[in-house]
This record gives structure tokens, sequence and C-alpha cells, in this order.
């Protein structure tokens, strides 16, 4: 057997950090808030390649309703030292074109990704953290409304629900898996 390390693939999910329980049960929680307070989506949601990302769109909003983004997995590149900075640029402004694109009317687009570095884009983001974007229209970026815990989103649903029977988010929600 190679002491060699193995190399992380989107593909495989043995070379990745996968979903513990208890994140599993963070995801179910949230997927219960979404249907019962009928917090309005627009489909799909977007995922992360990642499989700790896809499994939990998957289990928030269903395997049928979720699409994979190949460039959210870039996030993770943005990460590297000295990974070119040309490269970088690109991955931002590719990411920029989806957080610029507002939802259908009445809807919140949502995206299941990563943790930016800090001061990069939406920066860092606690596991099944969220931040909620306003885009402003392709182009003319997107500006950052709030972050919240996981905690504390189920707490502001919660409240928010609690005064009629549907929720509408501000805007878009991208959550960290």
């Amino acid at each position: 057997m190679s002491s060699a390390p193995l190399l992380m693939t989107t593909s495989g999910c043995r070379t990745q950090r996968n979903l513990s329980e208890n994140g599993r049960e963070q995801a179910r929680e949230i997927g219960d808030i979404f249907r019962k307070k009928m917090i309005p989506i627009q489909y799909p949601v977007m995922s992360s390649p990642y499989c700790r990302a896809r499994e939990t769109a998957d289990i928030i909003f269903g395997k049928q309703s979720v699409v994979v983004v190949p460039v959210l997995a870039s996030i993770e590149k943005l990460k590297v030292k000295n990974y070119p900075t040309e490269k970088k640029q690109q991955i931002l402004s590719d990411l920029s074109n989806i957080f610029e694109t507002p939802p259908a009317n009445g809807t919140n687009t949502v995206i299941v990704a990563h943790t930016f570095p800090p001061n990069i884009a939406l920066g860092d983001i606690p596991n099944l953290g969220t931040v909620i974007i306003k885009p402003k229209g392709s182009g003319r970026g997107y500006e950052i409304v709030g972050r919240i815990s996981f905690e504390e989103f189920i707490k502001s649903v919660n409240k928010a629900a609690s005064h009629s029977g549907s929720t509408r988010l501000p805007y878009s929600a991208e959550m960290s898996s």
C-alpha cells in the first residue's frame, strides 16, 4: 500500500472531507424549515460539485431540484497562495456573474458552496452559515446584506415565518457546507 496522499477530486467522495452526521441533521432541519415555512426558492438550487455541498443541497431541496455548477468548486482555488492572480481574477469574475443575477420575482436564489478567503468576494462563511446578497444585475455587482450562522438562520426564519404563512428571504443566499 502506498503512503502517498490521495489527490482530491470532485468526482470521488473518498478523496474529500464529507458531510458528518451532524451536518446531515442540520441540513434536514433547514430543509424542514424551507418546506414548512414555504420559503419561495428559484429552482434549480445551485451546488458546488464537492460531495459535502451536493449532499447538503440534496438533503435540503431534493436531488431533483439541484444543479451542480462547476465554477463553484473554484472557490477552493482562491485559497491557494501561489495560484496565478489572473486565474483567480477569472474565477472571481465568473462567480460575480452568478451573484449579480437577480432571482425571479418573489423567489430566492440558493447556492450551496464553500467559504471564501477573508475579504475576498463573500468572505468567510461558517459551516451551514448563510450570506445574504442583493444582486444589482449583470455587470453592476452585488451587495452583501447580511451574514448569519446556522443557529441565527433557524431563529430568524422561525421568527419571521411566525408572522405569516410564507417567508421571503431578502434576495439571494449562499450557504456553506
